[in-house]
């Protein structure tokens, strides 16, 4: 996680007043170009009591990327022995044995780098609001701590990065030096020692501990690698109802529009961190955040939490992993609503748990890397996971669905003569007229993409296969490649690393097994194709060719008409790049398929689309409706999954 070679450092030159600090204008923002080029990372807080093996794998499966690691003299081996300077020596030394010994080669195992969070301040509590501040004995002790800490841990791997003070608390003017500046000292110590491990400064308590709010007291620090950390809590009311005293008789639910406690909400909470981030170019690390299990509304919390976190790529750790039920997502309330009265029980599968593992899954495809990642719950419309889009009766009836794509903001649905754009509550956006016979649909770099089985103009004339380009805002029509020579049926199509592959209809329209198909390679700028169409065998009966096509940015998943639904064929077909089959499934796809973000655990998940009152002959007044649901692939088994990711009518957007 370190280099010993030299240090060239990526540097972002801003003017500012640092007088308080004891630095000079202007101050640049510096980091080397290994953590300039940092990922972000999502994990959660590690108890501060033990942690194993097992606790490491869970996390890889739900897909953390960091842990924080609290160092806190717990257990009657350290209680009362802390107070003095040698007795927190002496714990430090232990706890770093343990740290070495056991955390960190699991962290190396696992690929789950550790924050190593000092979460007391030595000395305690108390004066100014850390003995530190006000006594020079324990400043100077603070600052040795972490020459210690940095010393072993220089060159250790796993180490994300150093956390100095777990949410610092200041009142009044202390007598040695503030909050920030105790912070600088120990940061100046550490870089004389490691010069590249980044060193997390926390901003000071203000309403909630570390709240964004204290941003306004904040200042950078002139160090290379230097990361600033807050912690969500806010509203505070709301996540520590009837958990502190201040709150005893809080009852509080969300969203609460009355009192602006929603997504918009979460996000004006956090601007003064936001301003921060852009005015110094400063790398931000949100070292917790949490909702009481038993406040209303606590998993919808979480996930828009999780999504305003992600959309700005902010680090973050979840509090908190396996230490009281009532941040625990692996738990679920049987009974009570207070700290005081509240009984737990486990639970692999609630509400809490998935909108956590929702905001921790990867993005699955090239180009969903600018979406909002959507929190689980912005999937559904209906209190049964079905998502129902019904076309407006306009005399522009669209008649059957033939596939379906999804960005982060919108669905994209194609009917044999239309295109049409909702959102994510089913409301339509754009529609189009389209010639007919269009195909699937796929999206890459802001473009939609549609296979087209164009109809002859004229009785007697052939079909034609098509590509054709739209923008994905307007719906405009930007490119189209027409094949007159090809008039094999064509259906579903996907784009993977900018290579558009389209599904060209089966080498004979007329056997009797119907699993040698055709297929073709474009490039996503100029559909010009690559290579010739090659045939793939997929060694299952199929009828009419692969309808649609999608991807997870490593495989293509196919989905076939099965020539006889009674026999069970296997119909779901995922292949690699080469087009080597990877595995068989039977599900009932046939109208639309995508791959999307929140696999539990490292599925992959998928929207997929039927049709009811499909309208198959186009000549039918009755209007076609879309049915949305979900599905998940893991292991070797899919399911519908449309119930899991459910939620009750009073939380629907």
């Amino acid at each position: 996680m370190k280099t010993t070679s030299a240090v060239f450092l990526v540097t972002v030159i801003v003017s500012v007043a640092l007088a308080d600090c004891g630095f000079a204008a202007p101050f640049k923002a510096r980091y080397t170009p290994d953590v300039a080029a940092r990922p972000q990372v999502r994990g959660v807080m590690l108890s501060q009591y033990t942690v194993g093996e097992e606790d490491f794998r869970t996390l890889k499966e739900w897909g953390a990327t960091v842990a924080r690691y609290q160092m806190y003299p717990v257990g009657e081996r350290w209680k009362g022995k802390t107070s003095d300077t040698d007795g927190f020596a002496a714990w430090l030394d232990w706890k770093l044995g343990v740290l070495k010994s056991e955390a960190l080669p699991l962290a190396r195992k696992y690929g789950i780098p550790l924050v190593v969070d000092l979460h007391v301040p030595p000395g305690g509590r108390g004066g100014s609001g850390m003995k530190m501040l006000d006594d020079p004995v324990w400043a100077d002790f603070f600052v040795d701590c972490w020459r210690k800490i940095a010393t072993q841990l220089k060159d250790e791997g796993g180490v994300y990065a150093y956390d100095l003070i777990n949410e610092p608390t200041q009142f009044g003017t202390p007598k040695v030096c503030d909050y920030l500046e105790i912070q600088r000292r120990a940061a100046s110590a550490i870089r004389k020692i490691d010069a590249t491990t980044p060193v997390i400064v926390s901003c000071r308590n203000d309403v909630a501990w570390c709240a964004p709010s204290a941003f306004k007291w904040m200042k950078p620090i002139d160090l290379p690698n230097i990361f600033y950390q807050f912690h969500m809590y806010e509203p505070f009311d709301y996540t520590h109802q009837k958990v502190l005293p201040q709150f005893k008789e809080t009852v509080a639910a969300y969203p609460d529009p009355v009192k602006g406690w929603d997504a918009e909400g979460l996000r004006r909470i956090v601007a003064p961190v936001r301003e921060f981030e852009k005015r110094y170019g400063a790398h931000i690390f949100v070292g917790e955040f949490s909702a009481v299990a038993y406040a209303k509304g606590c998993d919808r919390w979480m996930a828009d939490v999780g999504a305003l976190l992600n959309e700005y790529g902010w680090d973050w750790c979840y509090h908190a992993f396996r230490e009281w039920p009532g941040w625990s997502v692996e738990h679920v309330v049987t009974e009570g609503d207070s700290a005081a009265t509240a009984k737990f029980a486990p639970s692999a599968d609630n509400p809490r748990r998935c909108a956590l593992l929702s905001a921790f899954a990867p993005v699955v495809r090239a180009e969903m890397g600018t979406w909002k990642v959507p929190s689980w719950q912005a999937f559904i419309s209906a209190p049964d996971a079905v998502k129902k889009i019904i076309n407006e009766k306009d005399g522009k009836c669209p008649g059957h669905s033939q596939g379906m794509c999804v960005t982060s903001n919108a669905f994209y649905f194609s009917f044999h003569n239309q295109i049409v754009k909702t959102d994510w509550k089913g409301l339509l956006l754009k529609r189009v007229a389209v010639v007919p016979h269009g195909g699937d649909i796929c999206h890459w770099n802001g473009r939609v993409y549609v296979g087209v089985w164009e109809e002859p103009k004229a009785k007697g004339g052939k079909w034609c296969t098509a590509i054709k380009m739209y923008d994905a805002e307007t719906l405009e029509l930007l490119k189209e490649k027409r094949m007159p020579e090809w008039t094999k049926a064509c259906d579903g199509i996907t784009c993977l690393d900018g290579v558009i592959y389209l599904a060209m209809g089966m080498e004979d329209w007329n056997s009797p097994v119907g699993n040698r198909n055709f297929y073709g390679k474009f490039d996503a700028e100029t559909l010009e194709p690559i290579g010739k169409p090659f045939v793939v065998d997929h060694g299952e009966q199929a009828s009419c060719g692969a309808q649609n096509l999608t991807t997870d940015g490593t495989y293509i998943y196919a989905c076939y008409y099965t020539s006889d639904e009674a026999a069970r064929t296997p119909n779901f077909i995922v292949f690699d790049k080469d087009f080597n089959v990877k595995g068989k499934h039977l599900f009932g796809w046939t109208h639309g398929v995508d791959v999307v973000p929140g696999g539990r655990d490292g599925a992959v998940r998928f929207a997929w689309a039927t049709t009811q009152n499909n309208n198959w002959d186009r000549k039918s007044p009755i209007v076609s409706q879309v049915l949305v649901r979900f599905a998940e692939l893991k292991d070797g088994k899919i399911g519908d999954i449309s119930k899991y990711i459910g939620f009750k009518k009073q939380m629907e957007r």
